[in-house]
């Protein structure tokens, strides 16, 4: 939600299965909304399921925002749901680039199904400042963190 806020009054192509974003970005002239059905799962106020994958793999995007569940430097980026994360996966392959956008309490955990290894992001977005650690693990994996306070 933090990025659609940003991105509000840019002219934009979206492409999202949140009903959230629907609502968010209707009234945006300038945003040409495409929205992914589905199964409509009330829990994340989004839709998932075989008919969404099959959507998605229909579009390319330049970019793609996505979050998780959890970062792990050991286990990679992880999620608790796996339609969640195969639809994720699905996003990843039609992506150009990626930005995973995750605040600072997924850090450091891991989650039951793993999305993806980090060579396959290009940058991070986070709430709060990372340890050092972090900083010398995504350089060496080529992935750019950006850390708004």
């Amino acid at each position: 939600m933090f990025v659609c806020n940003q991105i509000k009054d840019m002219r934009l192509t979206v492409l999202t299965n949140s009903l959230k974003i629907t609502n968010l970005l209707s009234d945006c002239a300038n945003i040409n909304l495409i929205t992914i059905g589905g199964i409509f799962t009330p829990q994340y106020m989004s839709f998932f399921g075989k008919s969404t994958l099959q959507a998605m793999g229909g579009f390319f995007v330049d970019k793609a925002f996505l979050s998780c569940r959890s970062l792990s430097m050991e286990h990679g980026i992880t999620d608790s749901n796996e339609q969640i994360a195969e639809l994720r996966q699905k996003v990843l392959e039609r992506a150009n680039q990626t930005f995973l956008i995750a605040d600072y309490s997924k850090f450091n955990k891991t989650s039951f199904i793993k999305i993806c290894d980090f060579d396959e992001i290009q940058c991070i977005i986070t709430d709060k400042k990372q340890k050092q650690e972090w900083h010398e693990f995504l350089d060496s994996k080529s992935v750019k963190l950006y850390e708004c306070e």
